[in-house]
């Protein structure tokens, strides 16, 4: 999804629950990007992702399914995403961990169905874990979804230091 794009990073806060449901949580979804040629200064996208399913009793995926709707001009933008995987793992060489999520979005008005990988690193997603999430990937046996990750799956750039908005 981020082919213009480096220095993606995402904040999500948590919000009170919707008046109407408060049974399925929400989360605000903020985009930070630059362009890869470096003007513009830092883009933003924002949203809120609601739960798609309601939240206690509704088992252990409860919240590992997200609709998003964009907010402003977006506002009439809506995506449906949802978390394949995720964990931490040793950083080699050191004593921190390297956090990770695996996300599987549906089709917008703006960009086409795909698979991102995320880490909490400020200099991205080391190497060898991103090798050994996409051999995950494509050794499960679900063909779309293969096809996807070899047709499409682009790493993004990471160029420190970071644009402050």
């Amino acid at each position: 999804m981020w082919r213009t794009a480096r220095n993606v990073r995402i904040t999500y806060s948590p919000l009170a629950p919707h008046a109407g449901d408060a049974s399925r949580p929400r989360v605000d979804d903020l985009v930070q990007y630059e362009k890869t040629s470096g003007k513009g200064g830092v883009k933003t996208v924002s949203g809120v992702d609601t739960a798609a399913a309601a939240g206690a009793g509704a088992g252990a995926g409860a919240t590992g399914s997200w609709d998003w709707r964009g907010k402003g001009l977006l506002c009439f933008v809506t995506s449906h995403w949802e978390v394949l995987g995720w964990g931490e793992r040793d950083v080699e060489g050191g004593g921190d961990k390297e956090r990770w999520a695996v996300t599987w979005f549906a089709p917008t008005l703006f960009t086409k169905e795909g698979v991102d990988l995320y880490s909490d690193r400020k200099a991205g997603m080391s190497p060898a874990l991103a090798g050994e999430i996409l051999a995950a990937l494509k050794g499960l046996g679900a063909g779309p979804l293969v096809q996807m990750v070899e047709a499409d799956m682009r790493e993004v750039e990471v160029r420190l230091p970071w644009l402050e908005a």
